[in-house]
């Protein structure tokens, strides 16, 4: 089972990067070309593709749709800096906004996690530590231990 994934995994990457080498050294005529600078498809096309599988939480599936909403927001961009005059740095500027408030928000979760597992070990030595006291303390309405008498030691 492991070689199979692993040769699926191999032939995929290959052709990825196969895909992508075509689409970087077309001809200038049919090279893919993101931002509408003469930079080319490899630009801002990585940090794109980080912010969308960032916003889709690292998940396979759903960087499928943050994709999407991300080439919809940079098409976009361009089409309000014609229509509007919105300037496209803004439009930019909201994937920096993604990158912070995402990277944050799983720092906060993981601050939270660490919190709550600090309270539950907390919680959980408390009981051990009142199931021992009432344990030492003997029966009910016995008077318990008394700390001052040493223990008696039978021959």
């Amino acid at each position: 089972m492991k070689r199979t994934i692993t040769l699926a995994l191999t032939l995929s990457g290959a052709l990825c990067g196969l895909a992508g080498a075509v689409l970087v050294f077309g001809s200038e005529g049919h090279r893919m070309v993101t931002d509408g600078s003469t930079a080319g498809f490899t630009g801002s096309a990585g940090f794109n593709g980080i912010v969308a599988a960032l916003f889709g939480g690292l998940h396979p599936i759903f960087t499928i749709p943050a994709s999407f909403l991300f080439g919809g927001l940079l098409v976009g961009g361009n089409a309000l800096q014609r229509a509007v005059q919105v300037p496209t740095a803004l439009i930019l500027a909201l994937n920096g906004l993604v990158v912070i408030f995402v990277v944050s928000t799983d720092r906060y979760r993981r601050m939270l996690r660490e919190r709550a597992s600090q309270a539950e070990t907390a919680a959980k030595l408390a009981a051990e530590a009142a199931a021992n006291e009432d344990t030492r303390a003997g029966p009910p309405g016995s008077r318990g231990p008394d700390p001052a008498e040493p223990d008696e030691v039978e021959p």
